[in-house]
């Protein structure tokens, strides 16, 4: 059943989640803490139906030429771009914070570590043609 307030059902505790890589992989946990996460993706000039990450760079960034898809790449410090042959783009994400620290969710104390990122997703099922 979906939330009546706040719009946010977990699909897995992130708390335990977090607990268990920071016990089990700390340099890790420390490299994400001090670094934050950065994401490659090749993403390609039409939509490809067939990939579960398919979608084009025209959609991705909502935008109608690769002008403005340049203009707000460069907008967005420390991203990385780069042509490919093919027309595809290849884009590597800037830092993004992988670990959060809530202090309190609606009215309850909390002040606990969660994992915050897209890390496991990215490294066990981010795969089609491209990536």
């Amino acid at each position: 059943q979906p939330s009546e307030t706040g719009g946010e059902t977990a699909l897995l505790d992130s708390t335990v989640v977090y607990r268990y890589v920071n016990d089990t992989f700390p340099e890790f946990m420390e490299k994400l803490k001090t670094y934050g996460a950065r994401y490659i993706r090749t993403i390609p000039a039409e939509d490809d139906k067939e990939s579960p990450i398919g979608r084009s760079f025209y959609n991705t960034y909502q935008v109608k030429t690769k002008d403005e898809l340049e203009e707000k790449l460069n907008a967005t410090e420390k991203l990385e771009y780069e042509w490919l042959d093919d027309g595809s783009l290849k884009v590597i994400s800037e830092p993004i914070p992988a670990i959060k620290f809530i202090g309190q969710q609606e009215d309850h104390a909390i002040y606990q570590w969660t994992f915050h990122n897209s890390v496991i997703a990215a490294f066990v099922g981010w795969e089609d043609c491209r990536n």
